[in-house]
């Protein structure tokens, strides 16, 4: 790597066959600093900076879209803001959404559709432990191309213990759709 670090976030992303590691900790001090390897020339490149310095931050990819969730800011503690890197035009930028609560050391996993699993961590000293389903559609999509002018998906879930189902219902502003599943 181009720049020493620990506690670092890191995803590969498939659409540009690139390794990126994202903020972290020094050892002295928590980074904006982020930078990527090229697995086809061998080489690590410095790419732009996040708005906010953050360790133990989560990450995911969708195509040509990275999202870092929460870390820990030395000066700010657990950290509840999303940030948003666009590859093809080397931008972070920041959504409006963000973490229902400040976590840091959780894990944050792609499970298609544009949504992101995000789970365990700690908000400051006490460990999490819920889970939340964030729909990324609106962000991943950026503004200029946003056909949607009304809030963001919506998928709270409900868990029917007697029958083992698990039901999400989906949709934008009035148009709702429910699924569910064993």
């Amino acid at each position: 790597m181009l720049r020493k670090r620990a506690f670092f976030a890191s995803v590969f992303c498939i659409s540009d066959s690139c390794l990126y590691a994202l903020g972290g900790n020094d050892g002295e001090e928590d980074l904006i600093y982020c930078e990527r390897f090229s697995v086809q020339e061998n080489v690590w490149r410095p790419i732009a900076n996040m708005s906010v310095a953050r360790n133990g931050a989560s990450v995911v990819s969708f195509d040509r879209v990275i999202f870092i969730f929460g870390g820990n800011n030395s000066f700010s503690g657990s950290l509840d803001s999303i940030e948003r890197y666009a590859i093809e035009f080397d931008k972070w930028s920041m959504p409006r959404v963000k973490l229902k609560e400040p976590l840091h050391d959780s894990i944050a996993m792609n499970i298609g559709g544009n949504r992101v699993l995000i789970l365990g961590g700690q908000n400051g000293i006490k460990p999490n432990l819920r889970f939340d389903i964030y729909d990324l559609t609106c962000e991943c999509i950026g503004p200029e191309d946003l056909k949607i002018e009304t809030g963001k998906m919506f998928l709270p879930l409900c868990y029917d213990s007697a029958t083992g189902n698990l039901s999400s219902f989906l949709g934008y502003g009035d148009n709702f759709i429910s699924h569910t599943s064993k």
